[in-house]
């Protein structure tokens, strides 16, 4: 959306610069408008999708777990500070 709204802003101020007309490229700033509308009506389906197959999944009595490494004994690796792809960052 964000590129399309840029896109906008460019035709406008080429026209501008060149001295043109409002009329030309009037037909391609509708079709961008349309574009644009049509941009945020699908990213709103987007985030109602997300929404209810949120419902459905706390339906389910699924929840929302963290995954990932956890080093329980406190060592990183040593004296290198790497340990299987991790290392430690100041």
């Amino acid at each position: 959306m964000m590129e399309a709204a840029e896109l906008m802003a460019d035709m406008l101020k080429a026209r501008k610069d060149l001295g043109l007309s409002a009329v030309v490229g009037d037909k391609a700033s509708a079709k961008l408008v349309e574009a644009l509308a049509a941009l945020g009506e699908a990213r709103s389906a987007m985030v109602d999708m997300h929404g209810q197959l949120n419902e459905v999944k706390l339906r389910m009595g699924i929840r929302t777990k963290l995954a990932g490494v956890e080093d329980k004994s406190g060592d990183l690796g040593g004296t290198t500070g790497q340990s299987e792809g991790l290392r430690t960052v100041a």
